[in-house]
């Protein structure tokens, strides 16, 4: 058999492919060239596909490695496995056979049926669905703990002086050194950098990361996932999404490990509902509004990104601390993402697209499938409100309250973005039940 896998398709030899299958495991230049892409999630891409190689060729399959700069050669009868991209599916159908992708729990066929004819997306019922149809955590057909969600009990700021244990990143080694030069080389002009690199790019290494984090971390995830600590990107994160989102460790897996686990409940009902819930949600959303919503743009913002926010040197603190984290780490969690980057961004007025486009650049863990739900619904509120009730942003006290940043000249900076935010789509503001508060406090501060 001949099989056509991409950068994010390493899937287990074991499980999809048999002894003497050919694999044509191919850069395509969309994971490779389409956006200014860290030099780390490059490294990452080309050093696990190259470990992947030696990986299909200790099962006896035949590879042919094809760079991004090369074209494969189509075969006939040859399948892939579905790419949850809209863009690279539009290339491969006519060419390949599409196979069920196994990046995810929920099947294609599925989606329109949990979601379909929704006129708003709602994350807690698809959730709550999610949990039902795969049995997790549910006995005599109620949830664990008598509640679905622990979420407003999991939003504690981090103590100072808290002992956490600390992110042990992956061992680099001589077979990962030969691939960063190579990178340097050929992507001298994309950001970030490569030093200090600290992902696993084998499936033994993500294993050995998963363990880490169930047997050290998941116990404090739960009150502390919102949590922010400046220089710090991962906190109490799994930093499990750059190989669960490249096949790695599969959904399953990672979730049988957490269900299984000892923690309190609100670690494990927080860890699986990223997993089962937002994780599944995103893509779900993707393949049936992803369309529709990378063409929308509700409060018309057609701003560049701010001047030095590619450089992190915009003066306001968190965002620039985000920022370099981005450029460090090409990782920040996911209340920095979008309570401390979107945010500031939808307060500048930026562009959507060009959002999209940061965020697709610069995070190790971006594809196509996460970064249009997430950018032009949840952050952006660019759907106009299909995926959210309201848009998510903040002043200053938010970030103050959620992170350990410093009072200084960028809070008055912030505020008055948000009020002026605020001012501009009065009349929106004081439509929505939610928000209408907001118009009240604006009047009392400008009155």
């Amino acid at each position: 058999m001949d099989y056509l896998i991409l950068p994010h398709q390493l899937f287990d030899p074991e499980r999809f492919f048999q002894k003497g299958d050919h694999v044509t495991l191919y850069e395509h230049p969309w994971y490779f060239k389409e956006f200014p892409y860290h030099k780390k999630k490059l490294l990452f891409h080309r050093a696990s596909m190259k470990a992947y190689q030696k990986e299909l060729q200790e099962a006896q399959i035949v590879v042919h490695y094809v760079c991004y700069d090369e074209k494969p050669t189509y075969k006939k009868g040859m399948k892939a496995f579905d790419p949850i991209d809209h863009a690279v599916y539009e290339e491969l159908h006519k060419k390949v056979e599409i196979l069920e992708s196994p990046l995810f729990l929920t099947k294609k066929g599925e989606i329109e049926e949990l979601l379909g004819g929704e006129k708003h997306l709602s994350m807690a019922s698809f959730y709550i669905k999610q949990r039902k149809r795969f049995d997790v955590m549910i006995k005599a057909g109620k949830p664990d703990g008598g509640k679905w969600s622990f979420d407003v009990e999991n939003r504690k700021k981090i103590p100072k002086g808290a002992k956490l244990p600390i992110h042990n990143p992956a061992k680099e080694t001589p077979f990962l050194k030969e691939y960063k030069h190579q990178i340097e080389k050929e992507f001298k002009k994309n950001p970030g950098q490569l030093d200090d690199f600290s992902f696993a790019i084998d499936r033994k290494g993500a294993k050995k990361m998963m363990h880490q984090f169930f047997d050290e971390v998941f116990t404090f995830f739960g009150p502390y996932q919102d949590a922010i600590l400046m220089k710090d990107p991962f906190t109490v994160h799994s930093v499990l999404s750059p190989y669960i989102n490249v096949g790695l460790l599969t959904v399953d897996e990672v979730l049988e490990e957490a269900i299984h686990h000892r923690a309190p409940l609100p670690s494990k009902e927080g860890f699986v509902r990223q997993i089962l819930g937002w994780r599944e949600f995103m893509r779900a959303s993707y393949e049936i509004y992803g369309e529709k919503m990378r063409k929308m743009n509700f409060f018309h913002h057609s701003k560049s990104l701010p001047k030095g926010f590619w450089e992190g040197e915009t003066g306001i603190v968190p965002v620039d601390d985000a920022v370099e984290k981005a450029l460090k780490f090409a990782y920040c969690h996911h209340i920095e993402r979008l309570m401390v980057l979107g945010n500031y961004l939808l307060l500048k007025e930026c562009n959507p697209k060009e959002v999209y486009g940061w965020f697709m650049s610069l995070f190790i863990d971006a594809y196509d499938w996460v970064m249009v739900p997430n950018v032009f619904g949840m952050s952006q509120y660019a759907d106009g409100g299909l995926m959210t009730t309201k848009p998510y942003f903040s002043g200053s006290n938010y970030l103050k309250k959620m992170g350990n940043y410093p009072s200084g000249p960028w809070c008055d900076a912030f505020d008055d973005l948000f009020w002026s935010f605020i001012k501009k789509h009065r009349a929106f503001f004081s439509k929505n039940p939610r928000l209408s508060m907001m118009v009240h406090l604006l009047d009392k501060r400008e009155g």
